[in-house]
């Protein structure tokens, strides 16, 4: 099997395609969240990875705001528990110190299949500690994952400060970064989540990793988000990126599936 990082934004799918890696033996972490009503099977995140993803994140969001100022940053980025919702405006590597960057290696074990949706704006730094790794990006339509995203927040034991605008922003920024980017370098697979929960992705995404999928916890009845009614322009912006990616994922739907 291939390393594989699975990425796209929360409430997208992520989970119940790490899901299908399960039982392939690769090494997902130590640690998961546990279940519960958002992802009834389990997120298959590991703890530490998202706790180590956070402080990348963090300095990130950081970068350019002097010390001071910091306390008038946009809510959602100074919230310990929102950084998966965070909108960087620029993703780029940045210096982590000695002891990060070896807890980011002791998760590298090979083969890999880590998850994470923050791994969407830490990619550049991660990136030197990946080669012969290949990268599956997972997405569905902004207005459907916004209202997700904007449940999961509504839900969490202390409600996260999310709004419209800042998960359009947050799924925009991370998925043009992704598309036209990122994925200019190694072996990517762009997947829509209705591809994956039909099965007609399977194929396809079992020949790009070169193992065999678990496919019993592959249940679209249990979705609950529904497509918002948003007239703004920022969420008209989501859905040209939206029509984008759905032309990548038809690409390497149709190579990947020549290739199974």
């Amino acid at each position: 099997m291939h390393n594989l990082l699975i990425l796209g934004s929360g409430r997208s799918g992520t989970s119940m395609t790490a899901g299908l890696f399960r039982e392939s033996g690769a090494y997902m972490g130590e640690s998961f969240h546990p279940p519960r009503a958002a992802n009834q099977f389990g997120f298959f995140e590991d703890e530490e990875i998202n706790a180590i993803n956070d402080q990348i994140v963090l300095r990130m969001l950081q970068r350019g705001w002097p010390r001071r100022a910091w306390r008038f940053a946009p809510a959602i980025h100074r919230h310990p528990n929102a950084l998966w919702l965070a909108a960087p405006r620029r993703i780029r590597a940045v210096d982590v110190p000695p002891e990060l960057r070896e807890a980011m290696r002791k998760h590298l074990a090979t083969p890999f299949c880590l998850k994470d949706p923050r791994f969407g704006f830490t990619l550049p730094t991660w990136r030197p500690e990946l080669p012969h790794t290949r990268f599956v990006v997972v997405f569905r339509d902004p207005d459907t994952t916004v209202d997700s995203m904007l449940r999961e927040a509504r839900e969490t034991s202390k409600p996260l400060p999310l709004t419209p605008g800042w998960a359009y922003q947050s799924w925009y920024r991370m998925y043009r970064r992704l598309l036209d980017d990122l994925s200019r370098e190694g072996d990517w697979l762009f997947v829509r989540y209705e591809q994956i929960a039909s099965g007609a992705a399977l194929p396809a995404l079992g020949a790009f990793a070169q193992t065999e999928l678990c496919t019993t916890q592959i249940r679209p009845d249990v979705r609950r988000a529904q497509p918002r009614a948003d007239d703004s322009a920022r969420a008209g912006r989501c859905r040209s990126l939206f029509e984008r990616l759905l032309a990548r994922a038809r690409r390497d739907l149709a190579d990947w599936s020549r290739r199974a």
